[in-house]
């Protein structure tokens, strides 16, 4: 692809921010990102978050800048799954 070099170039940068054994956080993962961002490309970044089914997305400003994070929930990305009864709920109504 033709952004292979720059990517590999972020990758390398992200790589050496892992190996300072520094706590990771939200904002930490979100500097990380702004760093390696390039200012002429707008490329969305993505914080997902798995336990929560639920991801944070930049959608504009993301060369250089912080960009403009939107939540996007678990009742938006799986409607159909928050909307069902949980096991603990069925369980509880059947006793």
């Amino acid at each position: 692809a033709f952004t292979w070099f720059s990517s590999k170039v972020r990758f390398g940068k992200l790589q050496r921010k892992i190996m300072r054994d520094e706590k990771w956080s939200v904002q930490a993962i979100k500097d990380g990102l702004q760093a390696t961002g390039i200012p002429s490309i707008n490329l969305q970044r993505v914080i997902m978050r798995p336990e929560k089914r639920s991801m944070e997305v930049s959608f504009e400003n993301n060369g250089r800048g912080p960009g403009r994070y939107v939540d996007l929930p678990a009742e938006l990305l799986f409607p159909e799954y928050v909307a069902a009864p949980s096991e603990e709920q069925e369980l509880a109504a059947a006793h």
